[in-house]
């Protein structure tokens, strides 16, 4: 084989190297995406179908609720761990997320005192929430962290627990990404040629940049059974213990401490 024909087929070798790799890279991506997805659309399906099993009182109960607590996202499904229970918390898109057992709402429907005190206790709930996020207000401005989501669980035995997932952008990592710019840039200006040297074998090494323009996200929750030790574990959260993604666009928005 002659030389131009070598190097031609290292250049065809090359290009299906890099469309492979971007490929899996996409693939991969599309995957964990769909499972998210699927997490989602279960527990959707979950709550959508505890509503449809409640009685008539209990329906009309909790649009009742929705109506007069405007900012308040209401859940209604049973669940075994705290775990499952942020799964459907986390799912709000309102200032607060309430999650109700179904057989505790049946309970408010079928007696007034029972319902008023469970009201007493949402109502009591998210004022000290609303306390919790005025205080760590200065906090969060100096940490860069802020409440993604934040809520609150009414189990049937009268308990309440309270839960916060914690996002916060890496300062390092930012820092690095806009070094990376400026260098990038400075080597563009100084030597175009060297510049797309350095880009086709970036292209070589499966290195693209895509992460230059989204910096790393750490996500973290917390749960407490009081409003005391969940103020406590929001400031005692160590992010150098916490793993950073790269997070997905098009993300819903965020609940700011």
């Amino acid at each position: 084989m002659d030389k131009v024909s070598a190097y031609s087929a290292y250049q065809g070798n090359s290009a299906n190297y890099v469309r492979n790799g971007k490929e899996t890279s996409r693939n991969s991506a599309a995957g964990a995406n769909r499972t998210g997805r699927t997490a989602q659309n279960r527990a959707a399906d979950k709550v959508g179908q505890n509503e449809l099993n409640l009685s008539d009182e209990a329906k009309e109960l909790l649009q009742q609720l929705k109506e007069k607590y405007g900012n308040m996202d209401f859940m209604v499904a049973h669940y075994s761990s705290e775990e499952e229970a942020q799964s459907y918390l986390s799912r709000g898109t309102k200032d607060y997320s309430v999650l109700i057992d179904p057989d505790t709402l049946e309970s408010m429907a079928a007696d007034e005192e029972t319902k008023q005190k469970y009201i007493n206790m949402i109502e009591e709930a998210t004022t000290k929430l609303d306390d919790v996020k005025e205080e760590l207000s200065e906090e969060a401005q100096e940490s860069g962290s802020e409440i993604k989501s934040i809520g609150i669980t009414l189990g049937d035995d009268g308990s309440v627990s309270y839960f916060a997932e914690l996002e916060k952008a890496g300062a390092k990592q930012k820092e690095r990404i806009e070094n990376s710019r400026e260098k990038k840039a400075e080597e563009k200006k100084a030597d175009e040629k060297k510049a797309e040297k350095e880009k086709a074998q970036e292209r070589l090494t499966g290195n693209y940049g895509e992460n230059l323009t989204r910096p790393e996200k750490k996500t973290t929750t917390v749960s407490a059974a009081s409003i005391e030790e969940l103020l406590e574990k929001i400031r005692s959260v160590d992010w150098d213990a916490v793993k950073g993604k790269v997070p997905e666009t098009g993300s819903r928005f965020n609940c700011t401490i």
